[in-house]
Protein backbone atom coordinates (compact mmCIF):
# COMPACT_ATOMS: atom_id res chain seq x y z
CA UNK A 1 0.00 0.00 0.00
CA UNK A 2 1.42 3.44 -0.85
CA UNK A 3 2.27 6.19 2.09
CA UNK A 4 -0.89 8.03 0.12
CA UNK A 5 -3.05 5.36 1.19
CA UNK A 6 -1.46 4.73 4.48
CA UNK A 7 -2.14 8.61 5.72
CA UNK A 8 -5.79 8.38 4.24
CA UNK A 9 -6.52 5.10 6.12
CA UNK A 10 -5.04 6.83 9.63
CA UNK A 11 -7.62 9.51 8.84
CA UNK A 12 -5.24 12.70 7.14
CA UNK A 13 -6.63 14.17 4.06
CA UNK A 14 -4.62 15.25 1.08
CA UNK A 15 -4.33 18.97 0.21
CA UNK A 16 -2.71 21.39 -1.77
CA UNK A 17 -0.12 23.05 -0.72
CA UNK A 18 -1.19 26.90 -1.54
CA UNK A 19 -4.30 26.14 0.76
CA UNK A 20 -1.99 25.96 3.97
CA UNK A 21 -2.26 29.08 5.42
CA UNK A 22 -1.28 30.10 9.15
CA UNK A 23 2.40 29.16 8.45
CA UNK A 24 5.54 31.26 9.39
CA UNK A 25 7.02 29.67 6.32
CA UNK A 26 6.30 29.03 2.72
CA UNK A 27 5.37 25.83 1.47
CA UNK A 28 6.93 24.74 -2.57
CA UNK A 29 4.11 24.61 -4.98
CA UNK A 30 4.79 21.08 -6.16
CA UNK A 31 4.84 19.57 -1.56
CA UNK A 32 2.57 17.24 -1.38
CA UNK A 33 0.80 17.66 2.05
CA UNK A 34 -2.08 15.76 4.81
CA UNK A 35 -3.85 16.88 7.75
CA UNK A 36 -5.62 15.76 10.64
CA UNK A 37 -7.35 17.15 13.40
CA UNK A 38 -6.05 15.81 16.79
CA UNK A 39 -7.92 16.33 19.96
CA UNK A 40 -6.29 17.00 23.09
CA UNK A 41 -7.55 17.98 27.26
CA UNK A 42 -6.81 21.76 25.61
CA UNK A 43 -8.85 21.99 22.74
CA UNK A 44 -8.40 20.95 18.93
CA UNK A 45 -5.07 20.79 16.43
CA UNK A 46 -4.82 20.89 13.23
CA UNK A 47 -1.77 19.31 11.95
CA UNK A 48 -0.07 19.61 8.59
CA UNK A 49 2.32 16.61 7.56
CA UNK A 50 4.84 18.16 4.96
CA UNK A 51 6.18 16.09 2.29
CA UNK A 52 5.64 12.60 3.40
CA UNK A 53 7.83 10.36 0.64
CA UNK A 54 8.38 6.96 0.18
CA UNK A 55 11.74 6.94 2.18
CA UNK A 56 10.95 6.50 5.73
CA UNK A 57 14.40 6.28 7.23
CA UNK A 58 13.09 9.95 8.95
CA UNK A 59 9.93 11.11 9.18
CA UNK A 60 8.48 13.72 7.62
CA UNK A 61 8.08 17.88 8.57
CA UNK A 62 5.16 18.26 11.27
CA UNK A 63 3.46 21.90 11.71
CA UNK A 64 0.90 22.84 13.73
CA UNK A 65 -1.36 25.02 11.02
CA UNK A 66 -4.27 25.82 13.70
CA UNK A 67 -4.42 25.29 17.63
CA UNK A 68 -7.46 26.64 20.33
CA UNK A 69 -8.02 30.18 20.25
CA UNK A 70 -6.69 30.63 23.80
CA UNK A 71 -3.61 28.73 23.30
CA UNK A 72 -3.00 31.61 20.41
CA UNK A 73 0.56 33.41 20.98
CA UNK A 74 1.25 31.47 24.11
CA UNK A 75 4.61 29.39 23.99
CA UNK A 76 4.26 25.82 24.30
CA UNK A 77 6.77 22.93 24.42
CA UNK A 78 8.03 20.86 21.57
CA UNK A 79 6.31 23.38 19.05
CA UNK A 80 9.36 25.78 17.57
CA UNK A 81 8.07 29.48 16.68
CA UNK A 82 8.34 28.27 13.06
CA UNK A 83 5.04 25.80 14.39
CA UNK A 84 7.15 23.06 13.50
CA UNK A 85 6.01 19.85 15.72
CA UNK A 86 9.30 17.79 17.27
CA UNK A 87 8.25 14.57 17.55
CA UNK A 88 11.48 12.38 18.21
CA UNK A 89 15.10 12.65 18.54
CA UNK A 90 15.54 11.55 14.36
CA UNK A 91 19.23 10.89 15.89
CA UNK A 92 18.72 8.23 18.22
CA UNK A 93 15.14 6.78 17.57
CA UNK A 94 14.19 3.74 15.52
CA UNK A 95 11.91 2.35 13.99
CA UNK A 96 11.51 0.26 10.96
CA UNK A 97 11.12 1.83 7.56
CA UNK A 98 10.59 -1.27 5.91
CA UNK A 99 7.17 -1.56 6.97
CA UNK A 100 4.91 1.53 6.22
CA UNK A 101 2.34 0.93 7.78
CA UNK A 102 3.74 0.77 11.27
CA UNK A 103 5.73 3.67 10.31
CA UNK A 104 2.58 5.58 9.57
CA UNK A 105 1.37 4.50 12.82
CA UNK A 106 3.69 5.40 14.62
CA UNK A 107 4.11 8.66 13.57
CA UNK A 108 0.25 9.41 14.05
CA UNK A 109 1.15 8.36 17.68
CA UNK A 110 3.78 10.26 18.40
CA UNK A 111 1.62 13.66 16.79
CA UNK A 112 -1.32 12.69 19.42
CA UNK A 113 1.48 12.11 22.67
CA UNK A 114 3.87 15.57 21.83
CA UNK A 115 0.28 17.95 21.56
CA UNK A 116 -0.59 16.51 25.15
CA UNK A 117 2.46 17.07 25.97
CA UNK A 118 2.35 20.78 24.83
CA UNK A 119 -1.05 21.19 26.71
CA UNK A 120 0.12 20.31 30.10
CA UNK A 121 0.55 23.21 32.95
CA UNK A 122 1.77 23.63 36.06
CA UNK A 123 5.25 21.57 36.92
CA UNK A 124 4.31 19.10 34.69
CA UNK A 125 4.40 21.79 31.33
CA UNK A 126 7.65 23.81 33.00
CA UNK A 127 9.53 19.84 32.80
CA UNK A 128 9.08 19.18 29.50
CA UNK A 129 10.45 23.05 28.72
CA UNK A 130 13.30 21.84 30.72
CA UNK A 131 16.83 21.78 29.16
CA UNK A 132 15.46 22.43 25.79
CA UNK A 133 14.17 25.96 26.96
CA UNK A 134 17.27 27.82 24.63
CA UNK A 135 15.75 26.13 21.13
CA UNK A 136 12.49 27.79 21.65
CA UNK A 137 14.13 31.52 21.04
CA UNK A 138 14.89 31.14 17.11
CA UNK A 139 17.31 33.33 16.36
CA UNK A 140 17.52 34.33 12.74
CA UNK A 141 21.32 34.61 12.87
CA UNK A 142 24.40 32.92 14.28
CA UNK A 143 26.88 34.07 16.94
CA UNK A 144 29.52 32.13 17.83
CA UNK A 145 31.04 32.86 21.87
CA UNK A 146 34.59 31.58 23.17
CA UNK A 147 33.41 31.37 26.48
CA UNK A 148 31.03 28.24 28.19
CA UNK A 149 27.67 28.63 29.71
CA UNK A 150 27.47 28.99 33.40
CA UNK A 151 30.55 30.87 33.44
CA UNK A 152 30.23 34.46 31.25
CA UNK A 153 29.08 36.31 34.70
CA UNK A 154 31.73 38.63 35.66
CA UNK A 155 33.31 38.03 32.02
CA UNK A 156 34.45 41.23 29.79
CA UNK A 157 33.27 40.38 26.34
CA UNK A 158 32.88 42.07 22.90
CA UNK A 159 31.30 41.38 19.56
CA UNK A 160 31.78 41.93 16.24
CA UNK A 161 29.22 41.27 13.15
CA UNK A 162 30.71 39.96 9.75
CA UNK A 163 29.39 38.23 7.02
CA UNK A 164 30.77 34.87 6.01
CA UNK A 165 30.89 32.44 3.03
CA UNK A 166 28.61 29.26 3.81
CA UNK A 167 28.11 27.22 0.82
CA UNK A 168 30.13 26.44 -2.22
CA UNK A 169 28.67 29.11 -4.52
CA UNK A 170 29.87 31.98 -2.41
CA UNK A 171 26.56 33.18 -0.72
CA UNK A 172 27.09 34.73 2.45
CA UNK A 173 25.51 34.72 5.80
CA UNK A 174 25.69 37.42 8.58
CA UNK A 175 27.04 35.89 11.69
CA UNK A 176 28.58 37.38 15.08
CA UNK A 177 31.40 36.23 17.00
CA UNK A 178 31.93 37.23 20.99
CA UNK A 179 35.37 37.24 22.61
CA UNK A 180 36.88 38.20 25.09
CA UNK A 181 39.74 39.43 23.57
CA UNK A 182 41.20 40.85 19.95
CA UNK A 183 43.20 37.34 19.39
CA UNK A 184 40.33 35.51 19.19
CA UNK A 185 38.47 37.58 17.06
CA UNK A 186 41.05 38.28 14.65
CA UNK A 187 41.61 33.86 14.53
CA UNK A 188 37.91 33.40 14.17
CA UNK A 189 37.93 36.35 11.13
CA UNK A 190 41.34 34.80 9.37
CA UNK A 191 39.10 31.63 9.54
CA UNK A 192 36.60 32.95 8.07
CA UNK A 193 38.70 34.18 5.38
CA UNK A 194 37.26 38.14 6.48
CA UNK A 195 39.51 41.80 7.28
CA UNK A 196 39.21 42.13 10.75
CA UNK A 197 40.27 45.92 10.24
CA UNK A 198 36.96 46.29 8.95
CA UNK A 199 34.26 46.90 11.24
CA UNK A 200 33.85 47.93 14.79
CA UNK A 201 33.42 45.92 18.24
CA UNK A 202 30.56 46.35 20.45
CA UNK A 203 29.92 46.06 23.95
CA UNK A 204 28.45 42.69 25.65
CA UNK A 205 25.54 43.39 28.66
CA UNK A 206 25.39 39.92 30.47
CA UNK A 207 23.01 38.40 32.66
CA UNK A 208 22.21 35.54 34.74
CA UNK A 209 19.10 33.94 35.01
CA UNK A 210 19.03 31.37 37.94
CA UNK A 211 15.57 31.30 38.65
CA UNK A 212 14.41 27.47 37.44
CA UNK A 213 10.85 28.86 36.45
CA UNK A 214 11.85 30.11 32.73
CA UNK A 215 8.68 28.74 31.11
CA UNK A 216 7.49 31.84 29.34
CA UNK A 217 3.64 32.47 28.09
CA UNK A 218 4.51 34.29 25.08
CA UNK A 219 7.78 33.11 23.09
CA UNK A 220 10.08 34.40 21.87
CA UNK A 221 9.76 37.79 22.62
CA UNK A 222 10.03 40.37 19.63
CA UNK A 223 11.05 43.12 21.48
CA UNK A 224 13.44 44.40 24.51
CA UNK A 225 9.89 45.09 26.23
CA UNK A 226 8.83 41.71 25.51
CA UNK A 227 12.38 40.67 27.40
CA UNK A 228 11.24 42.53 30.57
CA UNK A 229 7.62 41.15 30.77
CA UNK A 230 9.43 37.74 30.47
CA UNK A 231 12.42 38.94 32.83
CA UNK A 232 9.80 40.09 35.73
CA UNK A 233 8.21 36.62 35.68
CA UNK A 234 10.92 34.42 35.51
CA UNK A 235 13.37 35.81 37.37
CA UNK A 236 13.03 39.44 39.06
CA UNK A 237 16.92 40.17 39.89
CA UNK A 238 17.56 39.75 36.30
CA UNK A 239 15.01 42.03 34.91
CA UNK A 240 16.75 44.58 37.32
CA UNK A 241 20.52 43.48 36.42
CA UNK A 242 19.39 43.86 32.42
CA UNK A 243 18.34 47.41 32.97
CA UNK A 244 21.52 48.48 34.77
CA UNK A 245 23.67 46.25 32.16
CA UNK A 246 22.29 48.18 29.28
CA UNK A 247 22.46 51.32 31.11
CA UNK A 248 25.84 50.76 31.95
CA UNK A 249 26.97 50.16 28.74
CA UNK A 250 24.95 52.73 26.85
CA UNK A 251 28.05 53.93 25.19
CA UNK A 252 26.70 53.43 21.39
CA UNK A 253 23.78 52.75 19.44
CA UNK A 254 23.59 49.17 19.52
CA UNK A 255 24.92 46.25 22.29
CA UNK A 256 24.51 42.32 22.52
CA UNK A 257 22.69 40.86 25.25
CA UNK A 258 23.05 37.10 26.56
CA UNK A 259 21.23 35.50 29.45
CA UNK A 260 23.23 32.87 30.79
CA UNK A 261 20.55 30.33 31.96
CA UNK A 262 21.55 28.09 34.81
CA UNK A 263 20.93 24.42 33.31
CA UNK A 264 20.00 25.43 30.01
CA UNK A 265 22.70 27.45 28.22
CA UNK A 266 23.10 30.79 26.66
CA UNK A 267 20.90 33.20 24.54
CA UNK A 268 21.15 36.85 23.02
CA UNK A 269 19.79 39.31 21.02
CA UNK A 270 21.54 42.75 19.35
CA UNK A 271 19.19 45.65 20.24
CA UNK A 272 19.79 48.92 18.59
CA UNK A 273 18.64 52.20 20.20
CA UNK A 274 17.55 55.43 18.81
CA UNK A 275 19.46 59.04 19.34
CA UNK A 276 16.56 60.53 21.56
CA UNK A 277 16.16 57.64 23.57
CA UNK A 278 20.08 57.19 24.03
CA UNK A 279 20.61 61.18 24.80
CA UNK A 280 17.82 60.62 27.56
CA UNK A 281 19.07 57.61 29.02
CA UNK A 282 22.64 58.91 29.01
CA UNK A 283 21.00 61.15 32.01
CA UNK A 284 20.06 58.45 33.94
CA UNK A 285 23.21 56.14 33.37
CA UNK A 286 24.18 54.02 36.65
CA UNK A 287 27.80 54.72 36.99
CA UNK A 288 29.25 51.52 39.24
CA UNK A 289 29.73 52.54 43.10
CA UNK A 290 32.67 53.07 44.64
CA UNK A 291 31.53 51.60 48.05
CA UNK A 292 28.55 49.99 49.18
CA UNK A 293 25.42 52.24 51.14
CA UNK A 294 21.40 51.87 51.31
CA UNK A 295 21.84 55.78 50.20
CA UNK A 296 23.82 54.79 46.81
CA UNK A 297 21.14 51.68 46.72
CA UNK A 298 18.26 53.68 47.47
CA UNK A 299 18.96 56.12 44.04
CA UNK A 300 19.75 53.07 41.82
CA UNK A 301 16.48 52.04 42.61
CA UNK A 302 15.31 55.37 41.70
CA UNK A 303 16.51 55.96 38.87
CA UNK A 304 15.85 52.57 37.20
CA UNK A 305 12.34 53.34 37.99
CA UNK A 306 12.58 56.53 35.98
CA UNK A 307 14.49 54.49 33.14
CA UNK A 308 12.61 51.41 32.69
CA UNK A 309 9.57 53.13 31.21
CA UNK A 310 11.71 54.39 28.41
CA UNK A 311 13.50 51.35 27.84
CA UNK A 312 10.27 49.60 27.48
CA UNK A 313 9.12 52.69 25.10
CA UNK A 314 8.47 50.89 21.23
CA UNK A 315 9.91 54.50 20.22
CA UNK A 316 13.28 53.14 21.98
CA UNK A 317 14.63 50.74 20.03
CA UNK A 318 15.35 51.25 16.18
CA UNK A 319 15.85 47.45 16.05
CA UNK A 320 15.78 44.07 18.02
CA UNK A 321 17.49 40.65 16.56
CA UNK A 322 17.66 37.85 18.16
CA UNK A 323 20.30 35.06 17.32
CA UNK A 324 21.45 31.52 18.08
CA UNK A 325 24.56 31.63 20.23
CA UNK A 326 26.89 28.58 19.88
CA UNK A 327 29.88 28.33 21.91
CA UNK A 328 33.58 27.48 20.16
CA UNK A 329 35.49 27.32 23.94
CA UNK A 330 37.82 24.22 24.00
CA UNK A 331 35.77 22.82 26.82
CA UNK A 332 32.38 22.91 24.89
CA UNK A 333 34.36 21.48 21.72
CA UNK A 334 35.53 18.38 23.82
CA UNK A 335 32.12 17.40 25.28
CA UNK A 336 31.98 14.67 22.76
CA UNK A 337 34.89 13.07 23.57
CA UNK A 338 34.71 11.95 27.32
CA UNK A 339 32.59 13.18 30.00
CA UNK A 340 35.80 14.56 31.27
CA UNK A 341 37.44 18.10 31.20
CA UNK A 342 40.25 18.22 28.25
CA UNK A 343 41.98 14.86 28.56
CA UNK A 344 45.62 15.67 27.23
CA UNK A 345 45.96 19.77 28.23
CA UNK A 346 49.46 20.40 29.83
CA UNK A 347 51.18 17.39 28.25
CA UNK A 348 54.38 17.50 27.02
CA UNK A 349 54.73 15.11 23.85
CA UNK A 350 56.28 14.31 21.08
CA UNK A 351 55.48 12.43 17.95
CA UNK A 352 58.00 11.11 15.79
CA UNK A 353 57.18 10.23 12.29
CA UNK A 354 54.95 12.10 10.44
CA UNK A 355 53.54 10.13 7.41
CA UNK A 356 50.12 8.44 7.49
CA UNK A 357 49.99 7.00 11.10
CA UNK A 358 51.82 10.27 12.36
CA UNK A 359 49.39 12.87 10.32
CA UNK A 360 46.03 11.04 11.09
CA UNK A 361 47.41 10.42 15.28
CA UNK A 362 48.54 14.40 15.59
CA UNK A 363 44.59 15.39 14.37
CA UNK A 364 43.12 12.98 16.42
CA UNK A 365 45.40 14.31 19.36
CA UNK A 366 44.67 17.63 19.29
CA UNK A 367 41.13 17.14 19.03
CA UNK A 368 41.71 15.35 22.92
CA UNK A 369 43.15 18.57 24.12
CA UNK A 370 47.27 18.18 23.15
CA UNK A 371 49.36 20.89 22.51
CA UNK A 372 47.03 23.41 25.18
CA UNK A 373 47.07 24.52 28.44
CA UNK A 374 50.17 26.93 30.04
CA UNK A 375 52.82 24.10 29.94
CA UNK A 376 51.01 21.94 26.61
CA UNK A 377 53.27 20.90 24.00
CA UNK A 378 52.69 18.94 20.74
CA UNK A 379 56.19 18.50 18.64
CA UNK A 380 56.23 17.02 15.31
CA UNK A 381 59.47 15.16 14.06
CA UNK A 382 59.96 14.20 10.36
CA UNK A 383 62.94 14.84 8.16
CA UNK A 384 60.25 13.50 5.01
CA UNK A 385 59.15 15.91 2.84
CA UNK A 386 55.79 15.39 1.29
CA UNK A 387 55.29 13.65 -1.95
CA UNK A 388 52.66 13.26 -4.92
CA UNK A 389 52.60 9.81 -4.15
CA UNK A 390 51.45 10.23 -0.41
CA UNK A 391 48.25 12.00 -0.96
CA UNK A 392 46.20 9.04 -1.69
CA UNK A 393 46.78 7.82 2.45
CA UNK A 394 48.20 11.10 4.23
CA UNK A 395 46.17 13.51 6.46
CA UNK A 396 48.01 16.49 4.38
CA UNK A 397 46.13 18.35 1.65
CA UNK A 398 47.94 18.51 -2.16
CA UNK A 399 48.77 22.14 -1.19
CA UNK A 400 51.53 21.58 1.08
CA UNK A 401 53.40 19.49 -1.66
CA UNK A 402 57.09 19.59 -1.20
CA UNK A 403 56.98 20.91 2.65
CA UNK A 404 58.48 18.90 5.53
CA UNK A 405 56.13 16.57 6.67
CA UNK A 406 56.45 18.15 10.54
CA UNK A 407 56.53 21.67 8.97
CA UNK A 408 53.18 20.73 6.95
CA UNK A 409 51.23 19.42 10.02
CA UNK A 410 52.00 22.52 12.51
CA UNK A 411 51.07 24.63 9.82
CA UNK A 412 47.71 22.84 8.89
CA UNK A 413 46.55 21.84 12.26
CA UNK A 414 47.67 26.27 13.60
CA UNK A 415 45.55 27.37 10.39
CA UNK A 416 42.27 25.55 10.96
CA UNK A 417 42.66 25.94 15.09
CA UNK A 418 40.11 27.93 16.89
CA UNK A 419 42.39 29.15 19.44
CA UNK A 420 45.74 29.09 17.13
CA UNK A 421 47.57 31.54 18.96
CA UNK A 422 46.93 29.78 22.42
CA UNK A 423 48.04 26.29 20.84
CA UNK A 424 51.46 25.47 21.47
CA UNK A 425 52.52 22.88 17.79
CA UNK A 426 55.80 23.23 16.65
CA UNK A 427 57.82 20.94 14.11
CA UNK A 428 61.27 20.07 15.20
CA UNK A 429 64.26 18.48 13.56
CA UNK A 430 64.96 15.48 16.25
CA UNK A 431 68.10 13.37 15.66
CA UNK A 432 68.03 10.64 18.34
CA UNK A 433 69.65 11.03 21.67
CA UNK A 434 68.74 10.69 25.13
CA UNK A 435 68.48 14.40 25.81
CA UNK A 436 66.12 15.15 23.05
CA UNK A 437 63.51 12.96 24.44
CA UNK A 438 64.02 13.56 27.95
CA UNK A 439 60.93 16.52 29.17
CA UNK A 440 58.10 14.68 27.49
CA UNK A 441 55.23 13.49 29.38
CA UNK A 442 54.64 10.65 26.06
CA UNK A 443 57.00 10.04 23.17
CA UNK A 444 54.79 8.60 20.18
CA UNK A 445 56.76 6.47 17.50
CA UNK A 446 54.75 6.56 14.61
CA UNK A 447 57.84 5.78 11.65
CA UNK A 448 56.73 2.11 11.82
CA UNK A 449 60.15 1.69 11.38
CA UNK A 450 61.98 -1.08 13.56
CA UNK A 451 65.57 0.22 14.10
CA UNK A 452 63.41 3.91 15.55
CA UNK A 453 61.63 1.42 17.62
CA UNK A 454 64.62 -0.15 18.98
CA UNK A 455 66.63 2.98 19.16
CA UNK A 456 63.58 4.52 21.60
CA UNK A 457 63.66 1.69 24.35
CA UNK A 458 67.75 1.65 24.16
CA UNK A 459 67.52 5.05 25.21
CA UNK A 460 64.12 4.53 27.21
CA UNK A 461 66.37 2.37 29.41
CA UNK A 462 69.54 4.09 29.30
CA UNK A 463 68.30 7.59 30.90
CA UNK A 464 67.50 8.46 34.16
CA UNK A 465 65.10 10.74 33.19
CA UNK A 466 63.04 8.60 30.64
CA UNK A 467 59.79 9.57 29.35
CA UNK A 468 57.21 7.92 31.62
CA UNK A 469 55.32 6.80 28.61
CA UNK A 470 56.34 5.58 24.95
CA UNK A 471 53.92 4.62 22.58
CA UNK A 472 54.59 2.49 19.35
CA UNK A 473 51.76 2.72 16.59
CA UNK A 474 52.51 0.54 13.42
CA UNK A 475 50.94 -1.16 10.60
CA UNK A 476 51.84 -4.77 10.85
CA UNK A 477 51.67 -7.94 8.86
CA UNK A 478 51.69 -6.01 5.60
CA UNK A 479 48.80 -3.84 6.38
CA UNK A 480 46.72 -6.62 7.67
CA UNK A 481 47.16 -5.51 11.53
CA UNK A 482 46.89 -1.75 13.21
CA UNK A 483 49.61 -2.86 16.58
CA UNK A 484 50.00 -0.27 19.30
CA UNK A 485 52.16 -1.02 22.45
CA UNK A 486 53.14 1.06 25.29
CA UNK A 487 56.14 1.00 26.99
CA UNK A 488 55.78 2.14 30.01
CA UNK A 489 59.00 0.32 31.63
CA UNK A 490 57.79 -3.01 31.90
CA UNK A 491 58.18 -4.29 28.37
CA UNK A 492 59.64 -2.66 25.09
CA UNK A 493 59.33 -2.56 21.01
CA UNK A 494 61.21 -5.84 20.73
CA UNK A 495 58.74 -7.63 23.29
CA UNK A 496 55.74 -6.64 21.49
CA UNK A 497 57.69 -7.77 18.18
CA UNK A 498 57.76 -11.12 19.50
CA UNK A 499 54.49 -11.59 19.08
CA UNK A 500 53.60 -13.16 15.88
CA UNK A 501 51.05 -11.43 13.52
CA UNK A 502 51.69 -13.75 10.45
CA UNK A 503 52.32 -17.09 9.53
CA UNK A 504 54.94 -16.90 6.92
CA UNK A 505 52.69 -19.10 4.31
CA UNK A 506 50.09 -16.22 5.04
CA UNK A 507 52.81 -13.42 3.17
CA UNK A 508 51.15 -11.97 0.17
CA UNK A 509 52.89 -12.68 -3.19
CA UNK A 510 54.28 -8.89 -3.44
CA UNK A 511 54.30 -7.53 -0.32
CA UNK A 512 55.79 -4.66 -0.75
CA UNK A 513 56.26 -1.90 -4.40
CA UNK A 514 59.05 0.74 -5.17
CA UNK A 515 57.86 4.26 -5.36
CA UNK A 516 60.42 7.28 -5.40
CA UNK A 517 63.16 5.09 -4.35
CA UNK A 518 61.71 3.96 -1.27
CA UNK A 519 60.01 0.57 -0.51
CA UNK A 520 56.53 0.57 0.70
CA UNK A 521 53.55 -1.57 1.64
CA UNK A 522 50.43 -0.87 -0.43
CA UNK A 523 47.50 -0.90 1.97
CA UNK A 524 44.11 1.19 2.39
CA UNK A 525 44.70 4.38 4.35
CA UNK A 526 41.88 2.83 6.95
CA UNK A 527 44.37 0.45 8.47
CA UNK A 528 46.64 3.67 9.35
CA UNK A 529 43.71 5.12 10.73
CA UNK A 530 42.82 2.68 13.04
CA UNK A 531 46.47 2.61 14.43
CA UNK A 532 45.95 6.62 14.90
CA UNK A 533 43.11 6.08 16.91
CA UNK A 534 44.62 2.88 18.88
CA UNK A 535 47.68 5.80 19.32
CA UNK A 536 45.26 8.55 20.81
CA UNK A 537 43.36 5.88 22.88
CA UNK A 538 46.64 4.45 24.22
CA UNK A 539 47.91 8.22 24.87
CA UNK A 540 44.64 8.92 26.99
CA UNK A 541 45.11 5.89 29.06
CA UNK A 542 47.95 6.54 30.16
CA UNK A 543 45.82 9.01 32.37
CA UNK A 544 44.75 6.28 34.33
CA UNK A 545 45.35 5.33 37.44
CA UNK A 546 46.38 1.90 35.72
CA UNK A 547 47.16 1.28 32.52
CA UNK A 548 44.12 -1.22 31.04
CA UNK A 549 46.52 -2.71 28.67
CA UNK A 550 49.78 -2.29 26.95
CA UNK A 551 49.25 -3.84 23.71
CA UNK A 552 46.22 -3.32 21.32
CA UNK A 553 45.68 -4.94 18.14
CA UNK A 554 43.34 -4.49 15.30
CA UNK A 555 43.44 -7.50 12.19
CA UNK A 556 41.91 -8.23 9.07
CA UNK A 557 42.68 -11.04 6.86
CA UNK A 558 44.94 -13.73 7.64
CA UNK A 559 46.55 -11.90 10.36
CA UNK A 560 46.80 -13.16 13.66
CA UNK A 561 44.92 -11.71 16.39
CA UNK A 562 46.47 -11.41 19.74
CA UNK A 563 43.93 -10.38 22.51
CA UNK A 564 44.85 -7.04 24.68
CA UNK A 565 47.25 -7.88 27.43
CA UNK A 566 49.65 -5.87 29.71
CA UNK A 567 52.90 -6.86 28.33
CA UNK A 568 55.51 -8.55 29.84
CA UNK A 569 59.24 -8.60 28.89
CA UNK A 570 59.64 -11.55 26.30
CA UNK A 571 62.23 -14.66 27.00
CA UNK A 572 65.65 -13.36 27.36
CA UNK A 573 64.85 -9.69 25.49
CA UNK A 574 68.31 -7.98 25.06
CA UNK A 575 67.23 -4.68 25.79
CA UNK A 576 65.13 -5.00 28.70
CA UNK A 577 67.48 -6.95 30.49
Amino acid sequence: MSIHNLLLRSGFRYVESRYITGLPITLPKECTVYTKTYKTQAGAFDIAVVGPGEDLSCLPETYVIKRPVHLIGLALPHISSFQRLCLVNQDTADWDPQYPPAVISLLDSLIQKALDNAVTVGYQRQAEFQTEFVNYWSGAVDAYIYADAGGLLGSKLSYRLLKAVTSADGRTDNEYVVFSDVTQRDNWFRLRGEDPALGSDGDVTIVRVNNTKIAPNKWPPQSLSEVFDWLKSADLPAHDSLAKGILTNLTKDRQMVLFDISNEGIIGFEVRFSSVTKKALKHHAIKRPNSGGSKHKQKQKQKLSSTLPMLRSKSATTAFFRFNVSSISNQELQRRNRPVSIDLENKKILIIGCGTVGGFASQLLIKAGAGRGNIGRLVFCDGDFLSPSNLSRHALPATYIGWNKAEALSDLIKRDCLDSPKIDVKPYRLEMNEGNICGYDIVIDATGHAPTGKMLSYLARASTQRPPFIIHGYNDAYGQASVVMIDNGLACYECAKRLVTLNETDRPIAPHRISCGSIFTPNDASVSMITAALIQEAALSTLQERLPWTYAQHSTGNAIHHKRRRLSKFGECRVCT
